[in-house]
């Protein structure tokens, strides 16, 4: 099975809401599909937490429409293994944080007990696409593209308006897209801070570049930040718990766990 048509089966939507379809009306479902069904829990339905109305104003969106005084937030984008996540959701508990996780379609499907782990634990789920493109240049090129890489995944989101985070962070500011998705309900989410983890270098360094700013994110956190970091990061857990020791010394909010 092609990914367009894995995007738009009816199967994904058992996998995603945990619905039934019409007899005969689901495609033959891919191996991935089956696993990710057979893994999650039927019984359990995640809390969805309503936001503000949405709103596309650049500061709007880099703090992902939150209330002032809300605090300081993680946000983890991409996959990562089930040791990776778990460690992550085990310091986020501990220090009773509240996160939000951005995790790209096909690795949601692949490991949906992973996807429910984090629900149960109280953390915001968005949407980060189903296979990580460049939203922009999708939508310039194949519309249906762009909204299918969307749309699969809107209500396993646990916002109403679906936060939705674009990979690379493109089009967050473009007035076409920002407008096609507000029309549908759509919040885009940014962030203010950036660990650029990706890049490597220690939990301390990532540290730094949150707190002071550099080149590529050159504005320090802010006492409602958004700060980004990756599941699959090298020093994932450790920056947090040094990013929260920092922000305790400087008795600054963070989101608690809801």
């Amino acid at each position: 099975m092609n990914s367009g048509v894995k995007i738009a089966s009816c199967l994904v939507s058992v996998v995603l809401l945990f619905s039934g379809c019409s007899a005969g009306s689901a495609p033959e479902a891919t191996q991935a599909e089956q696993q990710a069904a057979a893994s999650s829990d039927a019984s359990y339905m995640p809390t969805v937490e309503a936001i503000q109305p949405v709103n596309n104003e650049a500061s709007v969106v880099n703090n992902c429409n939150r209330k002032a005084g809300a605090g300081v937030i993680m946000s983890f984008d991409d996959y990562g293994t089930p040791e990776q996540l778990h460690a992550i959701l085990d310091v986020l508990k501990e220090l009773n944080w509240q996160a939000y996780f951005f995790p790209v379609g096909e690795w949601s499907l692949d490991n949906w007990a992973l996807v429910q782990d984090i629900q149960k634990d109280g953390h915001v789920v968005g949407n980060h696409s189903m296979t990580h493109p460049d939203l922009i240049s999708l939508l310039q090129t194949d519309e249906s593209k762009f909204y299918g890489e969307i749309y699969p995944l809107k209500n396993f989101a646990t916002t109403t308006p679906m936060l939705l985070r674009p990979p690379f962070g493109s089009g967050l500011f473009d007035p076409q897209m920002t407008q096609l998705l507000a029309d549908r309900d759509v919040q885009l989410c940014g962030w203010t801070a950036d660990t650029n983890d990706w890049r490597g270098g220690s939990a301390e360094e990532m540290l730094d570049r949150v707190m002071n700013g550099y080149e590529f994110s050159p504005q320090p956190l802010a006492p409602d930040g958004v700060v980004l970091a990756h599941i699959h990061g090298e020093n994932s857990v450790k920056f947090v718990r040094l990013l929260a020791k920092e922000l305790d010394a400087r008795g600054w909010n963070r989101e608690p766990l809801k």
